[in-house]
């Protein structure tokens, strides 16, 4: 049995590096995607944690599946495909440090994780599930995601949201639906959302209370069309 299973994006985060002796821009490859960050940070502080997702059979894919294999995060759920390329995020840092975030994720391999292709025995025999809010935003990742979450509440595991507020994604009106579907299975809420400078964490936070909170940051004009 696993302490942790998480569920969602693994991607490649090419962040500004400064620029070349010709004046051309740089980015330095990273490993990134919320789900999997937080694993390796929990397989850090000694807990047993494994990974369900997709990349693709690149390059990109292979130093991913490294990466969480060298931190200790169980890598038998992380699916490579032949027919799509590991997501990537190019991420640029403006002067007082916010990040602007530019996908090539249309589609990306972690979209396209099937329900079939979840391994049920990860679900059935862990402490916690853990999923974030981009397996959400696209098919057919976001039936996968519902029907593990359903699994893993059916087996016992404790479930986790993490909402991972990123604005281009956020304008999807069943992303919105799809939280709304889950939060009735729902035990932990983990937002960390970075607000005019400010990182705010909040956890075990009741559904009302996540939406005045997201009310209070400025989100109105996208709730209101989901909720009035």
């Amino acid at each position: 049995m696993f302490d942790i299973v998480a569920l969602g994006e693994l991607l490649i985060d090419f962040t500004y590096h400064g620029r070349s002796e010709n004046g051309m821009r740089l980015f330095e490859q990273n490993p990134g995607g919320a789900p999997a960050n937080m694993l390796c940070a929990a397989s850090n502080l000694g807990s047993s944690t494994a990974f369900i997702g997709k990349v693709g059979r690149d390059m990109h894919g292979d130093y991913l599946r490294r990466v969480l294999e060298e931190k200790g995060v169980d890598t038998g759920g992380l699916i490579s495909a032949e027919d799509v390329f590991t997501t990537l995020a190019f991420v640029e840092l403006s002067e007082t440090g916010e990040r602007k975030f530019s996908f090539a994720r249309k589609p990306g391999a972690d979209t396209c994780l099937t329900a079939c292709e979840v391994k049920r025995e990860l679900l059935e025999g862990c402490r916690i599930f853990h999923f974030g809010s981009l397996s959400l935003t696209d098919e057919p990742s976001r039936s996968a995601t519902i029907e593990a979450v359903k699994a893993a509440k059916k087996a016992g595991a404790i479930i986790s949201y993490d909402p991972n507020y990123l604005a281009p994604f956020f304008t999807f009106l069943l992303t919105i639906l799809a939280f709304q579907l889950l939060a009735s299975l729902l035990e932990i809420f983990i937002i960390g959302i970075h607000f005019n400078g400010i990182t705010v964490i909040v956890y075990e936070v009741a559904p009302s209370l996540l939406l005045n909170f997201l009310l209070y940051i400025g989100l109105q004009p996208l709730l209101e069309k989901v909720y009035l």
